[in-house]
């Protein structure tokens, strides 16, 4: 093999060991008990609009988001943050416990690993290379959680 290929094989194979390795981690880093503050800011689009639901959602009986309700960047403890129960109130100065919720743990084990790589394609993960305002790729991210904790969007166990 010649260095130059030697060279473009090892930076190929480096990068798939690390997608492979970010992609079957959990992006969770608090530790189970801790306790953290919610928050919530106006989510905005380019032009400085709110971002609006433009029809109504619901998910096993409850309402997502209906026709005109601004959508909201949540936080915990002051950093972005996603839902994984649509349509289930949360209100801001509400105080969550990681670990407090079995949410997380009734999803399938296709499901986490489908959202920790909507969370790195994502806004978290992959900020820089995508298009619109911050808000506008915490909003597109969310949803795509959004998807697939609720089924919209197929999950499948990759082996």
């Amino acid at each position: 093999m010649t260095e130059s290929k030697l060279t473009k094989f090892s930076a190929l194979f480096l990068t798939l060991l690390t997608l492979l390795g970010t992609v079957f981690s959990v992006p969770v880093t608090a530790a189970t008990g801790d306790k953290a503050v919610i928050t919530f800011t106006y989510c905005y689009d380019s032009n400085g609009n709110t971002i609006k639901f433009h029809q109504t959602a619901v998910h096993d009986g409850y309402t997502v988001g209906y026709d005109g309700m601004e959508i909201f960047v949540a936080y915990a403890d002051g950093k972005e943050a996603y839902c994984i129960q649509p349509g289930h109130s949360i209100y801001s100065g509400d105080i969550l416990t990681e670990g407090g919720s079995s949410t997380w743990d009734n999803l399938s084990s296709a499901q986490q690993k489908a959202i920790n790589l909507a969370l790195l394609c994502g806004k978290p993960g992959s900020e820089n290379s995508l298009s619109g305002t911050g808000d506008e790729k915490w909003a597109a991210t969310q949803l795509v959680v959004w998807e697939l904790v609720s089924g919209c969007r197929e999950s499948k166990e990759v082996h």
